[in-house]
Protein backbone atom coordinates (compact mmCIF):
# COMPACT_ATOMS: atom_id res chain seq x y z
CA UNK A 1 0.00 0.00 0.00
CA UNK A 2 1.24 3.23 -0.66
CA UNK A 3 2.49 5.80 1.81
CA UNK A 4 -0.10 8.20 1.89
CA UNK A 5 -2.92 5.30 2.23
CA UNK A 6 -0.96 3.47 5.09
CA UNK A 7 -0.15 6.80 6.67
CA UNK A 8 -3.70 7.66 6.78
CA UNK A 9 -4.85 4.97 8.35
CA UNK A 10 -1.96 4.85 11.33
CA UNK A 11 -3.25 8.71 11.75
CA UNK A 12 -7.64 7.75 11.66
CA UNK A 13 -6.33 4.32 14.17
CA UNK A 14 -3.72 5.37 16.62
CA UNK A 15 -4.52 2.67 19.14
CA UNK A 16 -5.10 0.00 16.47
CA UNK A 17 -1.46 0.75 15.37
CA UNK A 18 -0.18 1.28 18.22
CA UNK A 19 3.75 0.42 18.75
CA UNK A 20 4.36 -1.06 15.20
CA UNK A 21 7.71 -0.61 15.57
CA UNK A 22 7.64 -3.91 17.82
CA UNK A 23 5.63 -6.09 15.30
CA UNK A 24 5.73 -7.58 11.85
CA UNK A 25 3.51 -4.35 11.65
CA UNK A 26 6.89 -2.26 11.38
CA UNK A 27 6.79 -3.39 7.58
CA UNK A 28 3.55 -1.40 6.82
CA UNK A 29 0.74 -2.81 5.23
CA UNK A 30 1.98 -5.22 2.54
CA UNK A 31 -0.99 -5.31 0.03
CA UNK A 32 -2.52 -3.51 -2.93
CA UNK A 33 -4.03 0.08 -2.74
CA UNK A 34 -7.35 -1.29 -4.09
CA UNK A 35 -8.04 -2.61 -0.73
CA UNK A 36 -7.89 0.58 1.31
CA UNK A 37 -11.71 0.99 1.42
CA UNK A 38 -11.87 -2.59 3.09
CA UNK A 39 -9.22 -2.24 5.56
CA UNK A 40 -10.45 1.29 6.24
CA UNK A 41 -13.61 -0.44 6.95
CA UNK A 42 -12.41 -3.04 9.04
CA UNK A 43 -10.27 -0.62 11.44
CA UNK A 44 -13.61 1.53 12.13
CA UNK A 45 -15.26 -1.99 13.10
CA UNK A 46 -12.57 -3.07 15.13
CA UNK A 47 -11.78 -0.14 17.16
CA UNK A 48 -15.87 0.59 17.60
CA UNK A 49 -15.42 -2.93 19.48
CA UNK A 50 -12.41 -2.13 21.78
CA UNK A 51 -9.39 0.53 21.27
CA UNK A 52 -7.13 -2.18 23.47
CA UNK A 53 -7.10 -4.40 19.88
CA UNK A 54 -3.90 -4.09 18.45
CA UNK A 55 -2.85 -5.09 14.93
CA UNK A 56 0.07 -7.27 14.62
CA UNK A 57 0.23 -7.35 10.91
CA UNK A 58 -1.84 -6.61 7.83
CA UNK A 59 -0.74 -8.07 4.50
CA UNK A 60 -1.81 -9.91 1.35
CA UNK A 61 -1.28 -13.78 0.66
CA UNK A 62 -2.64 -16.18 -1.59
CA UNK A 63 -4.60 -13.33 -3.21
CA UNK A 64 -6.20 -12.95 0.26
CA UNK A 65 -6.52 -10.18 3.04
CA UNK A 66 -4.98 -11.53 6.46
CA UNK A 67 -5.53 -9.20 9.35
CA UNK A 68 -3.75 -10.35 13.07
CA UNK A 69 -4.54 -9.40 16.11
CA UNK A 70 -3.87 -9.83 19.74
CA UNK A 71 -5.10 -7.92 22.73
CA UNK A 72 -9.27 -9.26 21.70
CA UNK A 73 -11.19 -9.79 24.86
CA UNK A 74 -13.38 -13.01 25.75
CA UNK A 75 -16.56 -10.47 25.48
CA UNK A 76 -15.92 -9.73 22.21
CA UNK A 77 -13.40 -12.34 20.52
CA UNK A 78 -15.90 -14.59 18.14
CA UNK A 79 -17.34 -11.16 16.78
CA UNK A 80 -14.16 -10.13 16.13
CA UNK A 81 -12.99 -12.65 14.23
CA UNK A 82 -16.07 -12.75 12.27
CA UNK A 83 -15.25 -9.45 11.55
CA UNK A 84 -11.57 -10.14 10.44
CA UNK A 85 -13.00 -13.42 8.40
CA UNK A 86 -15.06 -12.09 6.27
CA UNK A 87 -12.65 -9.08 5.45
CA UNK A 88 -10.38 -12.17 4.02
CA UNK A 89 -13.38 -13.39 2.23
CA UNK A 90 -14.62 -10.16 0.52
CA UNK A 91 -11.17 -9.14 -0.19
CA UNK A 92 -11.37 -12.33 -2.70
CA UNK A 93 -14.17 -10.27 -4.58
CA UNK A 94 -12.21 -7.22 -4.65
CA UNK A 95 -9.42 -6.16 -7.72
CA UNK A 96 -6.46 -5.16 -5.02
CA UNK A 97 -5.15 -2.79 -7.34
CA UNK A 98 -8.24 -0.51 -7.96
CA UNK A 99 -11.03 -1.94 -5.49
CA UNK A 100 -13.68 -2.71 -8.29
CA UNK A 101 -14.78 -6.27 -8.27
CA UNK A 102 -12.43 -8.89 -8.86
CA UNK A 103 -11.33 -12.49 -8.99
CA UNK A 104 -8.95 -14.55 -7.66
CA UNK A 105 -6.01 -15.59 -10.80
CA UNK A 106 -3.81 -18.21 -9.89
CA UNK A 107 -0.34 -19.51 -12.14
CA UNK A 108 2.97 -18.08 -11.07
CA UNK A 109 1.40 -16.03 -7.71
CA UNK A 110 -2.06 -16.14 -6.85
CA UNK A 111 -3.69 -12.24 -6.77
CA UNK A 112 -7.46 -11.35 -6.66
CA UNK A 113 -7.21 -8.97 -9.46
CA UNK A 114 -9.94 -7.48 -11.98
CA UNK A 115 -9.98 -7.63 -15.96
CA UNK A 116 -7.98 -4.59 -16.10
CA UNK A 117 -5.25 -5.44 -14.29
CA UNK A 118 -5.16 -9.07 -13.89
CA UNK A 119 -1.45 -10.24 -14.94
CA UNK A 120 -2.38 -11.11 -18.62
CA UNK A 121 -0.58 -15.02 -18.34
CA UNK A 122 -2.59 -15.30 -15.35
CA UNK A 123 -6.03 -17.88 -15.20
CA UNK A 124 -9.27 -17.13 -13.52
CA UNK A 125 -10.03 -19.77 -10.19
CA UNK A 126 -13.31 -20.90 -11.48
CA UNK A 127 -15.68 -21.80 -8.46
CA UNK A 128 -19.52 -23.25 -9.65
CA UNK A 129 -22.04 -20.83 -8.43
CA UNK A 130 -23.61 -21.49 -5.40
CA UNK A 131 -27.26 -22.89 -5.30
CA UNK A 132 -28.41 -19.84 -2.99
CA UNK A 133 -31.92 -21.10 -1.41
CA UNK A 134 -33.63 -17.86 -2.26
CA UNK A 135 -33.89 -15.27 -5.32
CA UNK A 136 -31.71 -13.22 -6.09
CA UNK A 137 -33.32 -10.44 -8.79
CA UNK A 138 -32.41 -6.82 -8.69
CA UNK A 139 -28.88 -7.67 -6.48
CA UNK A 140 -26.06 -6.14 -8.10
CA UNK A 141 -23.32 -8.36 -9.44
CA UNK A 142 -21.05 -6.81 -7.14
CA UNK A 143 -23.33 -7.70 -4.10
CA UNK A 144 -24.23 -10.72 -5.61
CA UNK A 145 -20.67 -12.01 -5.53
CA UNK A 146 -19.96 -10.75 -1.63
CA UNK A 147 -22.94 -12.90 -0.74
CA UNK A 148 -22.07 -15.68 -3.31
CA UNK A 149 -18.52 -15.77 -1.12
CA UNK A 150 -20.17 -16.01 2.02
CA UNK A 151 -22.42 -18.41 1.21
CA UNK A 152 -19.49 -20.82 -0.36
CA UNK A 153 -18.01 -20.70 2.66
CA UNK A 154 -20.50 -21.73 5.10
CA UNK A 155 -20.80 -24.59 2.51
CA UNK A 156 -17.43 -25.69 2.24
CA UNK A 157 -17.67 -25.84 6.32
CA UNK A 158 -20.60 -26.98 7.58
CA UNK A 159 -18.97 -28.46 11.06
CA UNK A 160 -17.96 -24.94 11.97
CA UNK A 161 -21.57 -23.48 10.97
CA UNK A 162 -24.14 -26.54 11.67
CA UNK A 163 -26.71 -24.14 12.41
CA UNK A 164 -26.25 -20.97 10.09
CA UNK A 165 -29.31 -20.85 7.63
CA UNK A 166 -29.16 -18.18 4.71
CA UNK A 167 -33.26 -16.84 5.08
CA UNK A 168 -33.45 -13.95 2.24
CA UNK A 169 -31.16 -11.73 0.73
CA UNK A 170 -32.90 -8.34 -1.10
CA UNK A 171 -33.03 -4.38 -1.71
CA UNK A 172 -34.49 -2.66 0.53
CA UNK A 173 -33.94 1.84 -0.30
CA UNK A 174 -30.91 1.17 -1.51
CA UNK A 175 -29.12 -0.68 0.54
CA UNK A 176 -28.31 -4.75 1.23
CA UNK A 177 -30.42 -6.61 3.45
CA UNK A 178 -29.37 -10.26 4.48
CA UNK A 179 -31.46 -12.17 6.92
CA UNK A 180 -29.36 -14.91 8.55
CA UNK A 181 -30.90 -17.41 11.63
CA UNK A 182 -29.36 -19.29 13.96
CA UNK A 183 -26.25 -17.61 13.91
CA UNK A 184 -23.90 -17.10 17.14
CA UNK A 185 -21.25 -13.81 17.03
CA UNK A 186 -19.10 -14.86 14.72
CA UNK A 187 -21.73 -14.86 12.10
CA UNK A 188 -22.84 -11.92 12.89
CA UNK A 189 -20.02 -10.07 12.90
CA UNK A 190 -19.49 -11.17 9.24
CA UNK A 191 -22.92 -10.52 8.73
CA UNK A 192 -22.16 -7.01 10.27
CA UNK A 193 -18.59 -6.92 7.59
CA UNK A 194 -20.23 -7.85 4.63
CA UNK A 195 -23.27 -5.90 4.97
CA UNK A 196 -21.24 -2.24 6.34
CA UNK A 197 -19.04 -2.96 2.55
CA UNK A 198 -21.98 -3.27 0.72
CA UNK A 199 -23.35 0.24 1.77
CA UNK A 200 -20.11 1.57 0.72
CA UNK A 201 -19.97 0.50 -2.47
CA UNK A 202 -21.89 0.40 -6.37
CA UNK A 203 -23.23 -2.55 -6.27
CA UNK A 204 -22.57 -3.21 -10.04
CA UNK A 205 -18.96 -2.51 -10.17
CA UNK A 206 -17.46 -2.64 -6.25
CA UNK A 207 -16.43 0.97 -6.90
CA UNK A 208 -16.17 2.67 -3.65
CA UNK A 209 -19.21 5.62 -3.45
CA UNK A 210 -16.74 8.36 -2.17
Amino acid sequence: MNNELETALFDQYPALFRDREKSLMRWGMTCGDGWYTLIDLLCALLVKQSTDIQAKQVKEKFGELRFYLQHTNKDNQEFVFGLTSMASLLSITICDQCSLKGNRHNDLYVCTRCEKHRPRNQQKQQWPAPDLPFPTHGIGIMWLSMIDMFYSHVDANQHLYIYLAFIEAKKVNGKLELVLEKGNQQTDGMLAMLLAYASLVDEETGKPNS
